[in-house]
């Protein structure tokens, strides 16, 4: 595993891959990215094309994948079809997904299970809404989201988490280094706690993370990287992220 982990969703968001990844790489200049894991998470329209013009050194994750491999389920994508198109990788369980599709903690547990199972690579999420973090319920919301994924997680497993706070998703608000790095410390107790060696499963922040930020964000000792929302959308941006990255 690369020593911080950077990884764009561009959400529904058309982007041109063949424009964005010639100015991405113009951007980027002489340096390797070495030690960082860059991957893009992008529409399945758009797959094909981005794995096609990406650096064969970036993954290409899909947004979303069902947890069964076939069947009358018209509308969703599984794992076959994913895996015709060379894909390997998926988030699971984004916050958008759990508000408004009312994705379940069994639906995502099964969802890892599955994609776990195929040798893929997950990027499951979890995090707690700006109304349960003024209840203080986050630690017990993040409990509640984990405990299901917990028969599939261990150090050898293919699997990334992201730390969503969803209060800060596409606000302009992020949670400050200490507060991610509180929660993340957090987790990785949890899974401690849980029979899953401390810094086995690596942490990712996802909250309007943005090259303003991540510096911060990636200096702290449990976060070994960012899931990047609005800020990936634009090669500049996100390839001056990738070079903070690099240098952390």
């Amino acid at each position: 595993m690369a020593d911080k982990i950077l990884l764009a969703n561009w959400k529904m968001n058309f982007v041109e891959p063949k424009a964005y990844f010639d100015a991405f790489a113009d951007a980027l200049g002489e340096s390797s990215l070495e030690g960082v894991q860059v991957g893009f998470a992008v529409p399945y329209t758009m797959l094909a094309s981005v794995y096609a013009h990406a650096s064969s050194s970036y993954t290409v994750y899909a947004q979303n994948v069902h947890e069964r491999e076939s069947g009358a389920f018209t509308g969703e994508i599984s794992w076959p079809l994913l895996e015709s198109l060379s894909i390997s990788g998926s988030l699971i369980g984004h916050s958008e997904r759990r508000q408004y599709f009312q994705e379940t903690d069994a639906q995502v547990a099964k969802k890892l299970e599955t994609t776990l199972k195929r040798g893929h690579q997950a990027v499951v999420c979890i995090g707690e809404t700006q109304a349960q973090r003024e209840r203080g319920e986050t630690f017990s919301v993040l409990t509640t989201q984990l405990t299901p994924l917990l028969p599939f997680l261990s150090e050898d497993a293919n699997c990334l988490l992201a730390y969503e706070p969803v209060w800060a998703i596409g606000t302009g608000l992020s949670a400050t280094s200490e507060q991610a790095q509180e929660v993340h410390g957090w987790i990785q107790d949890f899974l401690q706690a849980n029979g899953k060696l401390r810094g086995g499963i690596p942490l990712l922040y996802g909250g309007s993370a943005n090259g303003g930020n991540l510096e911060a964000l990636l200096r702290q000792p449990d976060i070994d990287g960012a899931l990047v929302g609005g800020a990936s959308l634009q090669p500049l941006d996100f390839a001056k992220m990738a070079l903070i990255a690099c240098s952390c």
